[in-house]
């Protein structure tokens, strides 16, 4: 059995991969923040793990360091989508769009996904759009083929994160990331 490595905002997972697939996030983070944190799974399940554990306000100034400023993100974000391959149709939506609407996200309303392991490709933030606290945002996509939620899907989390830090109802949520 393989170990997954999960990173995300309170219950909101943004990165996660198995074994020697996944992105390794300490950067975001001081040796000083080792800790246990809760994972959260279907059914209302809680576990806790070792964790690298921050608070995003905390989190924040670090993705600026990284080039995460809101600039650095609508360049990032602009340049992921140009670069999508040309058979899969344009999310026709601007980085100032889907920032408004990201930015909302109360991650205190999130609900834990089920069976996250088991998404075949795209169909992870197809499942997480699903949740009601995601509508605006999902409505604003318009999404129209399977091929967009991969193009979404393979977005940097470090965005969504910085988009997230926007709104003040997150800030005192801590970013976790398992060690």
């Amino acid at each position: 059995m393989g170990s997954l490595i999960s990173f995300g905002l309170s219950k909101l997972e943004l990165d996660w991969g198995k074994n020697d697939s996944f992105n390794n996030h300490s950067c975001l983070f001081k040796s000083c923040d080792k800790k246990l944190a809760t994972y959260y799974y279907a059914d209302g399940i809680k576990e806790r793990k070792p964790a690298l554990v921050r608070p995003l306000k905390r989190v924040k100034p670090r993705l600026e360091l990284l080039g995460y400023s809101l600039t650095g993100c609508a360049n990032k974000f602009d340049q992921h989508m140009a670069a999508k391959p040309s058979y899969i149709d344009d999310i026709q939506i601007s980085f100032a769009q889907f920032a408004s609407l990201f930015r909302e996200i109360d991650v205190d309303r999130v609900k834990p996904l089920k069976d996250s392991d088991y998404f075949d490709f795209g169909e992870l933030v197809e499942a997480i759009l699903a949740d009601p606290e995601f509508d605006k945002l999902k409505r604003g996509l318009n999404i129209v083929d399977k091929g967009q939620y991969e193009v979404l899907e393979q977005l940097d989390p470090y965005i969504l994160l910085r988009l997230l830090a926007e709104n003040n109802r997150n800030l005192e949520k801590l970013v976790a990331s398992c060690i």
